[in-house]
């Protein structure tokens, strides 16, 4: 049976620097707490997400691992962080956390051995017809709300300055 699986893209540009980072801090388009404008996706009602990207626009490849940190809720969620800080909490109920992904980046737009791909099991190229479970990530947005998200690095990273990164969902609608 082939599942239909629909696209939603977010990208962007982190400050204009190359201040290195530690490991478990934010990446972000502001360096002040509360003006970080959440990763955000409309995706509303149930979902499922099969595949997640992320890409850079730069070619620096040491560390580029990182976390992404989903949210389901009806208003804007923010950070107790700015960019290159520790991450820590987010002005949402525990229970709109969905879940973590732990993944690496692609390097310029290019696929270094899939590093930059976080998918369920896959069979074949074919997707569609071939996943199979578990998928990566499932949960619900109820009426006009969004799946938003926050990137944090896992290592030291010594970023590119204006770094563009753009995540990718490839998700089934339940």
């Amino acid at each position: 049976m082939s599942i239909k699986l629909f696209k939603a893209s977010y990208s962007f540009t982190r400050l204009s620097n190359t201040t290195t980072y530690g490991s478990a801090e934010l990446l972000a388009d502001h360096e002040t707490a509360g003006s970080v404008t959440p990763i955000s996706f409309a995706i509303n009602g149930g979902f499922k997400i099969w595949i997640i990207s992320i890409q850079k626009s730069t070619n620096t490849t040491a560390n580029s691992s990182f976390d992404l940190d989903f949210w389901s809720t009806q208003t804007a969620i923010t950070t107790t962080a700015g960019d290159n800080a520790g991450f820590t909490t987010v002005n949402v109920p525990a229970d709109g956390f969905i879940g973590n992904v732990a993944m690496g980046a692609t390097v310029a737009g290019v696929d270094a051995g899939g590093a930059g791909v976080a998918r369920a099991r896959v069979t074949d190229d074919n997707l569609s017809d071939h996943l199979t479970e578990p998928a990566i990530l499932s949960g619900y947005v109820e009426g006009q709300g969004k799946l938003y998200a926050f990137l944090s690095t896992t290592a030291a990273y010594a970023p590119g300055s204006a770094e563009v990164f753009t995540i990718e969902l490839l998700y089934e609608k339940l």
